[in-house]
């Protein structure tokens, strides 16, 4: 069944090659076939596929944000030997930058959400910290970002 989807979502993007939004829909069918597979390679396979698509929808408008999201969504996700994350963190704070020049959105308060666990999980926590309180207090009501700049530890000086 997601095979027969993916198969027509490539056949909108091939027919659509300056929609932005038909490349990166092309790329989250891709992400969806990582889910629907148990093979590893195959998964790394889809992964490198849906990150192209995600290029080829931020070339043709560089301020797509759900190209942009889920480009860094996926290698955030990479095993951290990739060493994807540092580039995954780059794309959250093009994404941020963007963001912060446009009105907010509900969906926004993810990027943040997403950002302070990377730098969590790089060993930045006063970013982390940081980056949580900015999305706190664009994002009143997001009880994640809440409970994350509530939980965030104070920044040292060491931080």
């Amino acid at each position: 069944m997601i095979d027969a989807a993916v198969a027509q979502i490539e056949e909108i993007a091939a027919e659509n090659p300056e929609s932005a939004q038909a490349q990166s829909d092309l790329g989250s069918a891709y992400i969806q076939k990582i889910f629907d597979s148990s093979n590893d390679l195959q998964k790394g396979l889809f992964s490198m596929k849906a990150d192209k698509q995600y290029d080829k929808a931020l070339e043709l408008d560089p301020q797509h944000w759900e190209a942009r999201f889920s480009k860094a969504v996926n290698w955030s996700f990479n095993p951290p030997i990739m060493g994807l994350q540092p580039k995954a963190i780059e794309q959250f704070e093009i994404l941020r930058g963007q963001q912060e020049q446009q009105e907010p959105q509900p969906h926004f308060a993810e990027t943040y959400f997403y950002l302070g666990n990377l730098y969590t999980n790089t060993g930045k926590p006063a970013q982390a910290a940081q980056v949580w309180s900015r999305g706190a207090e664009l994002f009143p009501d997001n009880a994640k970002l809440q409970a994350k700049a509530k939980e965030a530890p104070s920044p040292t000086p060491s931080d």
